[in-house]
């Protein structure tokens, strides 16, 4: 919709953004999810990207699955070791999605 007149005023149209949400707001998440540590000199763990993508995939993944499940699932996440694991996860949970849409 085109106005007449244009908005002059910060009441009339916002100009700044509102507050990011606090830390504590996703450090429960983040606590309760936090992969494995890796184990053996072959193995390397997975990169703060992944960390920070899989618990983000570990989130979406607990809003999309029936509550019953959710103590499963984190389970499964935190035992998640090494880098390809985490990138298999990531990859689980995004096919996941992607079904769900269909």
């Amino acid at each position: 919709m085109n106005l007449q007149s244009p908005r002059l005023s910060p009441d009339d149209a916002p100009t700044a953004l509102p507050d990011p949400a606090p830390d504590s707001a996703v450090s429960r998440m983040v606590g309760l999810s936090q992969p494995g540590s890796t184990t053996g000199p072959a193995s390397t763990g997975p990169s703060e990207n992944q960390k920070a993508m899989s618990a983000l995939a570990l989130a979406v993944n607990l809003n999309i699955t029936d509550p019953m499940y959710h103590p499963a699932l984190i389970n499964n996440f935190q035992k998640l070791q090494g880098s390809k694991d985490t990138a298999d996860y990531i990859q689980k949970v995004e096919q996941k999605i992607t079904a769900r849409r269909q």
